[in-house]
């Protein structure tokens, strides 16, 4: 399968499916961990579980195509937006990636650069969690049916997924929010 890029609006849930099940077709093929199914990678920084401040947005849609049999991982950044506070990590100088399991989502926590104001800071941190991506995805085994998705708002998470995805010639969706 070649790596494909849609640009995507999803406004509603069965949008968001319809669009993973066009690219993927009707082929019942094993994902990475070898149970049967679709498996999607999605990556937004600022993603976060029901238990953190922020929006839960991913995490509902994780929730929803699991419910139809969707396997879904969410890639987050560690650093909480509000807080601008590690939640997993024991300090900033603890880079590995933290996967958990968080309400039945299953959640793989990127180190980023720490900031505390809206200057250069913060683009370096976007900068960092977009290489971070990359790095974290391409190692990893897919299987024929993992679809990558990459969510703005900013673009570098998009891009770290997108340069990732086409390495590993993985269908990738670019989600504008």
């Amino acid at each position: 399968m070649s790596s494909s890029f849609e640009l995507v609006k999803f406004s509603q849930f069965n949008g968001f499916r319809s669009a993973l099940d066009g690219i993927l077709g009707i082929v019942n093929l094993t994902n990475h961990n070898g149970t049967e199914g679709n498996f999607v990678i999605w990556v937004n920084q600022y993603a976060v579980a029901p238990r953190e401040p922020g929006g839960t947005r991913h995490f509902d849609y994780a929730k929803a195509l699991g419910a139809v049999g969707w396997h879904v991982e969410i890639i987050a950044g560690d650093l909480n937006l509000a807080t601008r506070k590690y939640s997993k990590r024991r300090g900033p100088f603890d880079g590995r990636a933290i996967t958990a399991d968080e309400d039945g989502v299953r959640f793989c926590y990127l180190w980023l650069s720490n900031y505390q104001k809206n200057d250069w800071r913060r683009m370096a941190s976007m900068a960092s969690f977009g290489a971070a991506v990359f790095m974290n995805i391409v190692p990893r085994k897919l299987g024929k049916r993992t679809v990558i998705v990459g969510s703005s708002p900013h673009l570098f998470a998009a891009f770290g997924a997108f340069m990732a995805a086409k390495i590993r010639r993985r269908p990738f969706v670019f989600e504008v929010r």
